[in-house]
């Protein structure tokens, strides 16, 4: 087992706030130190024993830490479609949702969390908001370096398509949930204290 200076980043996904931990943390090795980040400002980098990314959050933080020891949770290393991603998200779909966002961005995001399945509080700038959906639209290489373990949902409503192995285990709970830290933090939390054993 780590010792006492167990530091673990925690990055929430595309709709949500640092919140979303809240149910999760609590059930997490007692000595570790837990820093749920406000959004995706990933400089300066801090050295952190273990990094923690849900949805757009995983996907962004590999983006600028891609040696880092990561978890996913209902994330993916490329979101949209493309010729190494088939089962991926059409361009065109975060594109209107981006274009739709520019005018409306509380009913895109109150559409998206229901779609993801629970209201709940979103923090994040909607300028940065709608920079991830850009971001998103952009193809992405087949991660160089293997993560720790991908969680997921095996009908999960945004991310329908299965994780591309890339990652040495993948852990998939019989649920439709696109929120584990949220609907099922004991379980995602005993999955995430694994890597620290």
């Amino acid at each position: 087992m780590w010792g006492c200076d167990v530091r673990v980043l925690l990055v929430h996904g595309w709709g949500y706030g640092p919140q979303m931990w809240d149910a999760l943390i609590p059930l997490l090795p007692r000595h570790w130190r837990c820093h749920a980040m406000e959004g995706w400002d990933f400089s300066p980098q801090e050295d952190y024993d273990l990094c923690v990314g849900h949805s757009y959050g995983f996907f962004a933080g590999y983006q600028a830490m891609p040696h880092a020891r990561w978890v996913a949770i209902n994330s993916a290393p490329c979101f949209v479609q493309s010729p190494d991603n088939p089962h991926g998200i059409p361009k065109r779909v975060l594109h209107q949702m981006a274009q739709r966002f520019q005018d409306q961005p509380q009913a895109v995001l109150q559409a998206f969390q229901a779609k993801a399945g629970a209201p709940y509080p979103c923090t994040t700038p909607n300028a940065d908001l709608l920079s991830a959906l850009q971001a998103m639209q952009v193809p992405q290489p087949c991660p160089p370096t293997p993560i720790l373990c991908a969680l997921t949902a095996a009908q999960d409503p945004i991310l329908t398509y299965p994780w591309p192995p890339h990652a040495h285990t993948v852990h998939t709970h019989p649920s439709h949930s696109h929120l584990l830290p949220l609907t099922h933090a004991p379980w995602c939390a005993g999955v995430v204290a694994d890597q620290g054993c």
